[in-house]
């Protein structure tokens, strides 16, 4: 019996438990502590698993800095494309003003 006696002693002169009942219960407290020892992982578990998350968290940190620089690489275009549209409107525009002064002012006498 893996029980404490010091346990045991608790149990009946502290909780007021029959000696029978202190040894059910001491009892099957150890039984529900030997099958928790079970689910339990071990250092080289936690290590191992340390070591799939480590190379886990690279994988995406390495997956994050690719879709940054195509963002970058993308948001650089548009700037290009936007600055070609831009200056394409102007002189547009520019070219429209001229026009529309030459045909509001007077052709001379």
């Amino acid at each position: 019996m893996d029980m404490q006696v010091a346990a045991l002693d608790i149990l009946i002169t502290k909780g007021r438990f029959a000696p029978e009942a202190a040894r059910a219960i001491g009892e099957a407290m150890d039984l529900q502590i030997a099958r928790s020892h079970d689910s339990l992982a071990t250092s080289q578990q936690l290590n191992e698993t340390k070591v799939e998350l480590e190379s886990g968290i690279a994988a995406l940190d390495a997956k994050i800095e690719s879709v940054r620089l195509e963002l970058k690489c993308d948001v650089e275009r548009t700037k290009s494309d936007v600055l070609r549209w831009m200056f394409a409107a102007l002189a547009g525009q520019s070219a429209l003003v001229v026009r529309a002064i030459r045909l509001l002012m007077p052709h001379g006498p």
